[in-house]
């Protein structure tokens, strides 16, 4: 039902994020940071191959920054790193019409940036990345789902297949009255145009239908007054191939 008509979930998640003591420097206060002596600021080192090609690779020692954090300059709440795991919640809107394997995108509450870059004020660059949230849909008692389309299998007595009549059949919204057709057999049905699941991947603002099929509940055991009643019935019927137990005259 979730699925069928959207909600809004509440989920744990443990991102990570810019500390907020070092505002992602990975200083501690008062502390700055020094040129990196390994690549002397450059933030590459050069390597020297046979037959006298060179190559460039990013400098291991600061990660490509130029600089680094002198030795105990390291912030306390991140060791150094500008980034920490938070546990936080997040609100996430599963719109109407999702089906089982869709996934919903929040932007903006990913990970944030490697802190690998650091601007002049010693902060790191970048937006916080995107969470996807992967849906699983449970299986519903009452009706089964095909794409935009619901199904609903509802039994009804002998009685009214016969006669025909009118039942109450449960829907997305609650419930409705559908007419049973005199003579209904096990199989038919009736659709209800218009009223199955939002079509999110068909044309916007469409929903599927809703199929209702009739399954016949025929009586296992008859007290003697039904089996009465229906010996009467099939001699009115001319039926010669049920079963009598009881002298009923034509």
């Amino acid at each position: 039902m979730d699925a069928a008509l959207g909600t809004v979930k509440t989920i744990p998640i443990n991102p990570i994020v810019t500390c907020k003591q070092c505002k992602g420097s990975g200083l501690k206060q008062n502390t700055k940071r020094t040129t990196c002596s390994r690549c002397g600021g450059s933030g590459t080192r050069i390597h020297m191959l046979s037959g006298g090609f060179q190559m460039a690779s990013t400098c291991e020692s600061c990660g490509g920054a130029g600089s680094q954090i002198p030795r105990g300059g390291e912030c306390p709440r991140c060791d150094g790193e500008g980034v920490h795991h938070e546990k936080k919640t997040v609100t996430v809107h599963i719109p109407a019409g999702v089906s089982d394997g869709m996934r919903v995108r929040v932007a903006g509450e990913g990970d944030a940036p490697s802190p690998s870059g650091i601007n002049s004020r010693g902060q790191s660059n970048g937006n916080h990345g995107d969470l996807f949230v992967h849906l699983r849909i449970q299986p519903h008692p009452s009706f089964r789902r095909q794409g935009a389309n619901i199904y609903h299998t509802a039994t009804i007595p002998m009685t009214t297949a016969a006669l025909g009549g009118t039942i109450v059949v449960p829907t997305l919204e609650g419930s409705t009255q559908i007419k049973v057709p005199q003579g209904t057999t096990s199989g038919e049905g009736v659709t209800l145009t218009g009223q199955g699941i939002v079509n999110v991947e068909g044309r916007p603002g469409t929903r599927g239908d809703y199929r209702v099929d009739f399954k016949v509940n025929m009586p296992k055991t008859l007290g003697s007054y039904e089996r009465n009643l229906l010996e009467q019935l099939a001699t009115a019927l001319n039926d010669t191939t049920a079963r009598r137990t009881q002298d009923i005259p034509k």
